[in-house]
């Protein structure tokens, strides 16, 4: 029996700063920006390996009295235990830009459109002890700044609201050669009663995205590898609620 112990312990920070303007009172527009977390990771893999031979007795019996218990780890060329590989490295992940605006229609209505900008291609990997620089080429080779845009919408009348949305995902690969349609849509939908002491929301939300798998690289014509997907996905959510 092989036996592989992995333990990666991650510390992360990162900075939130925004602003939020009121021009006039059924307006509000703001501008946010999220800084890219800066994760320090200590990697610790172990392997290991045993085994239990039991013996046969001359009648073939398998439960015979006795057997042999043998337990490995890995070594190196002069028989010294290598012991646990242990790998300190760090990765800072894309920050956003995210400007919003939302209207106020006579306290019965509230449009909200959020725009948000990630550029992917800025991650980056470090390490003291060996050279990313092809992990961090790779990265600026494959991946690219993307465009995100949510838009929100709730109707309220007395206890009752109504709400819809839509969010709209950029693909963050430099190439579409791999996909159809990388990019997906998420519509979504809901209603809720709010009678003070109490409160009930319920919301349904439909995903779509299609794209192209391959198997392997045919440069001639990649139809003749590939399986086309399309992948869907419905979330329901009912929420109840009591104020004391």
């Amino acid at each position: 029996m092989k036996k592989i112990i992995c333990s990666i312990p991650i510390v992360g920070m990162n900075l939130k700063i925004g602003a939020i303007f009121r021009p006039v009172n059924w307006a509000r527009l703001g501008v946010a920006f999220h800084s890219g977390s800066y994760l320090a990771i200590n990697e610790e893999y172990r392997t290991s390996m045993e085994s239990e031979v039991h013996y046969i007795d001359a009648q073939g019996n398998v439960d015979a009295p006795g057997y042999t218990y043998h337990f490995a780890e890995p070594t190196d060329k002069d028989g010294y235990k290598l012991g646990a590989l242990v790998s300190d490295y760090y990765i800072i992940s894309p920050g956003k830009i995210i400007l919003s605006m939302a209207l106020v229609i006579k306290q019965m209505a509230l449009i909200s459109v959020d725009f948000e900008q990630v550029n992917y291609s800025r991650m980056k990997m470090s390490a003291l002890d060996f050279n990313l620089d092809n992990a961090n080429q790779a990265i600026i080779d494959n991946f690219r700044r993307t465009n995100n845009l949510r838009v929100g919408a709730e109707i309220k009348k007395g206890i009752f609201s109504v709400r819809g949305g839509a969010i709209f995902y950029d693909n963050p690969l430099a190439s579409e050669d791999f996909f159809i349609n990388p990019r997906n849509l998420s519509l979504s939908a809901g209603f809720g009663l709010n009678q003070g002491a109490f409160y009930i929301d319920f919301a349904i939300a439909q995903q779509k995205t299609q794209r192209n798998d391959y198997f392997y690289s045919v440069p001639d014509d990649f139809s003749k590898v590939g399986a086309q997907l399309t992948i869907e996905k419905t979330k329901a959510l009912a929420t109840f609620g009591i104020r004391f």
